[in-house]
């Protein structure tokens, strides 16, 4: 259903994905968002962790960096015709923890996990 939607969307521009990927990233982001308390980064990649659980996405935080691996892509099956989703993905993570983030790894890209850094300033 999702992948149709893409599609049709896709059918009247790449802008027009674009920008409902970005609505979904930031209603997403809204979401998580007002359930974050933490006030460093590594408290709000733990909570986002927990988060992230509740939805069904394994996810592990590194206790000796500030990276978070994601062990399942709720997109997979959109992912592949639409690698967009994974921009969506990031933003909204980005949304949620008041970070940049760079995607090291991605499942699919064929890694075993979605791995997110927060970009150093």
């Amino acid at each position: 259903m999702i992948a149709l939607l893409l599609h049709e969307l896709g059918s009247e521009g790449q802008e027009r994905v674009n920008e409902l990927l970005e609505r979904v990233s930031q209603r997403l982001g809204d979401e998580y968002a007002a359930r974050m308390y933490g006030t460093d980064v590594q408290a709000r990649l733990n909570e986002l962790r927990q988060l992230l659980e509740s939805r069904g996405v394994p996810a592990e935080v590194a206790a000796d960096s500030n990276t978070i691996q994601l062990f399942s892509c709720p997109y997979y099956e959109i992912a592949h015709k639409h690698p967009e989703v994974c921009s969506m993905e990031r933003q909204m993570l980005e949304y949620v923890l008041g970070e940049k983030l760079v995607l090291e790894n991605s499942i699919r890209e064929g890694g075993h996990n979605c791995r997110f850094v927060v970009r150093e300033s």
